[in-house]
């Protein structure tokens, strides 16, 4: 019987920790041998059990009808009449629980309506907590399956890997739609490239990296690119006598989707703006050479110091040297390592020299050399690394390489996985939200946003 004063209520209570307290001592009297593991276990379940039976008596008072303050229908605004309570099963963190609400109908629009639901923000039979952390470590674990089967071991919460994915499209889906809204807002408020409405973050961060780039994953429609970004903080460390100073980056934040490069730039110009990034007086932009990252940097951070990324640059000269010399030849590795000592001190006339001498035996080798000159007279300006090692810049992308071997492929890329564009993007938002420690910031707005329709899983 639900009770009906405080006292009552307290009572209930009472009485039932008690009886979970005798059950437990008489279970440890029953197993004298058990570790402290066991009896962990042994005394989480009744926890679970003792505060499921506690919500409902604390949640006991709006499960009764009010006349006088029953509601209007939503549709024709008349009141409605009072049809009883009606139970439902619901899961929550602390426990299945039963909650008893009030039930009005319409009989003019034949519309019924629990309004406790809306209050206690109830979507389905399971609890915010569980539609939260269920959706965080489905997107933290390698599969559905695998995150469904570590939340009900975490949680003691029953839950399919088929719960879990719908949780995701719902939740995900709408971090998506949100994040869209948002970038498209931003895009077309101020010029990109000048400072943006701020401020999201308390205050501008002195230094900033930014890096975009792209990794493929396998779709129902083929091999398709997820566009990345990231920015960073950054600051140089002290150094020994004779080292290079350290340039360490943290407070990272990452934007990813099923995106053209165009749609991946709006959300860096909104990640931007969040940060406060476009009003950081020191701003330096660093990523490989593709053209498409330079044309983004141009309009959304045109301020930006640009750095080709070292270990890129060694790269591309390696494939001339191996290309040209011969695949592990000494006279290739002789080659490169004057290269690579011309490139760090910002000897580029000589590295130009260097090409230009080269008599490659092939075609494909004259080709190389060609694209390699090419290279340097595209990227000079990108390429001068004392000037930026002297700026205590960081001459590395590895921020967004990171993002998109770990936050992409550390999820979306396992053997057998294929994706719908919908179910990679909402994944990918929320793993965003997660890596950029905004989830807890981001929940509450996709959870219940204004005038949202109940979800139904």
């Amino acid at each position: 019987m639900t009770p009906s004063t405080p006292d009552a209520e307290e009572q209930l209570f009472v009485e039932a920790a008690r009886a979970s307290y005798r059950r437990l001592k008489k279970w440890e009297r029953d197993h004298p041998d058990a570790t402290l593991g066991e009896l962990e276990q042994q005394t989480r379940q009744e926890r679970r059990g003792l505060m499921g039976h506690l919500i409902p008596i604390l949640l006991a008072d709006r499960a009764r009808d009010d006349p006088k303050a029953r509601p209007r229908c939503p549709q024709c605004g008349k009141r409605m009449s009072f049809q009883g309570e009606r139970a439902v099963p619901v899961e929550t963190l602390e426990g299945p629980i039963t909650l008893q609400r009030p039930y009005y109908y319409c009989r003019s629009c034949h519309e019924g309506l629990f309004p406790p639901d809306q209050g206690l923000h109830l979507e389905g039979q399971s609890s915010e907590g569980v539609r939260r952390d269920a959706v965080e470590s489905a997107a933290l674990l390698p599969s559905f399956q695998q995150g469904a089967e570590h939340f009900t071991r975490l949680t003691g919460v029953p839950m399919s890997d088929t719960t879990v994915h719908d949780m995701m499209q719902i939740y995900g889906g709408r971090e998506v739609a949100q994040e869209a809204a948002a970038a498209e807002k931003a895009s077309a408020a101020p010029e990109r490239g000048t400072p943006g409405p701020g401020p999201h973050a308390p205050t501008p961060p002195e230094r900033v990296a930014f890096s975009q780039d792209g990794t493929t994953i396998l779709t129902y429609n083929g091999w398709k690119e997820v566009k990345a970004c990231s920015i960073s903080v950054f600051r140089q460390e002290g150094k020994r006598l004779g080292e290079e100073a350290e340039v360490r980056l943290t407070q990272h934040s990452y934007c990813a989707g099923l995106w053209d490069h165009e749609t991946l730039n709006q959300h860096f110009w909104w990640d931007m703006q969040r940060r406060q990034a476009d009003r950081s007086p020191c701003q330096v932009a660093v990523a490989d050479a593709a053209p498409w990252i330079w044309e983004n940097f141009a309009v959304s951070a045109p301020a930006a110091h640009e750095v080709i990324d070292w270990w890129h640059a060694l790269d591309y000269f390696w494939r001339v040297a191996t290309g040209v010399l011969g695949q592990g030849s000494a006279a290739a590795a002789a080659w490169m390592k004057q290269r690579e000592s011309e490139l760090w001190h910002g000897d580029l006339p000589a590295l130009r020299g260097a090409l230009h001498v080269m008599v490659p035996a092939t075609d494909e080798g004259k080709a190389l050399v060609r694209c390699a000159l090419a290279y340097l007279d595209t990227h000079d300006k990108r390429l001068q690394y004392p000037t930026f090692r002297a700026g205590g810049y960081p001459l590395g992308s590895g921020a967004v390489e990171s993002e998109c071997k770990t936050l992409v492929g550390g999820r979306l890329k396992h053997g057998g996985q294929r994706w719908k564009d919908s179910g990679a993007n909402a994944v990918l938002a929320v793993r965003c939200a997660l890596f950029s420690d905004r989830w807890l910031d981001v929940w509450p707005m996709i959870y219940w946003p204004p005038a949202q329709t109940p979800a139904t899983s």
